[in-house]
């Protein structure tokens, strides 16, 4: 079962994401160093900078391909997947790929992002007002 995440903050090389329903946080650490760049650059997200990222995004387009949401699927070995999913000319598409990328595509795109409830229950934080008021008072 998938739950609707969020992004929240890109701090050094680490995305969070957050579900509201579950008050869990996600980090993500990001190694791939051009989706790094990409991301940091708030230009690059919605200029025309020659990222490949860019042109990935004009490649969908012009096939005129509709990316619906990001799915993160497992964590192996410290890296995280996901599955894009797209519709092209009417036809359901799911394409797995490294999460880091599938997010900046989402970002691109404006499409939702989930994450596998196992994830979720593995590799997040539960935020709690205890969690937060000692964070607060160091």
């Amino acid at each position: 079962m998938y739950k609707r995440i969020y992004f929240i903050a890109l701090v050094q090389r680490t995305l969070y994401l957050f579900n509201k329903e579950g008050k869990i946080v996600l980090p993500v650490e990001i190694k791939n160093m051009e989706a790094l760049m990409f991301l940091t650059v708030k230009a690059g997200v919605k200029g025309n900078s020659p990222h490949f990222y860019m042109f990935v995004k004009a490649l969908l387009e012009y096939f005129g391909a509709k990316v619906v949401s990001v799915n993160l699927l497992r964590c192996e070995n410290s890296l995280f997947c996901a599955e894009l999913n797209l519709i092209v000319y009417k036809k359901h598409v799911k394409m797995t790929m490294n999460f880091v990328d599938a997010f900046v595509i989402s970002r691109l795109f404006d499409a939702p992002l989930y994450a596998d409830h196992k994830v979720l229950d593995d590799r997040g934080i539960r935020v709690s007002k205890e969690i937060l008021r000692d964070a607060l008072q160091e």
